[in-house]
């Protein structure tokens, strides 16, 4: 994947690079990667797009304080990240 901008965790935009990704997590970061050295099997066009890695989903909810019997914090990211 190809991105323009790209962000740190200490919060700092990183200058445009290949980001290749494998099973679901970042494998390799660089400026430009090697396509022909690399299995991937396709080329995302991400320019338009910004690479937040780690973000967290905002349309995830818990349950009530109270219910955590029913589900708690590592209970309900374990079911949703598997």
């Amino acid at each position: 994947m190809h991105s323009r901008r790209r962000y740190s965790s200490a919060r700092r935009q990183l200058p445009p690079g290949d980001v290749q990704l494998g099973l679901g997590t970042i494998v390799m970061v660089q400026p430009e990667l090697d396509r022909t050295a690399t299995d991937a099997n396709r080329v995302i066009d991400a320019k338009s797009l910004n690479l937040l890695p780690g973000m967290i989903d905002p349309q995830m909810h818990f349950r009530d304080p109270g219910l955590e019997h029913m589900e708690n914090l590592h209970t309900a990211t374990h079911a949703w990240y598997g």
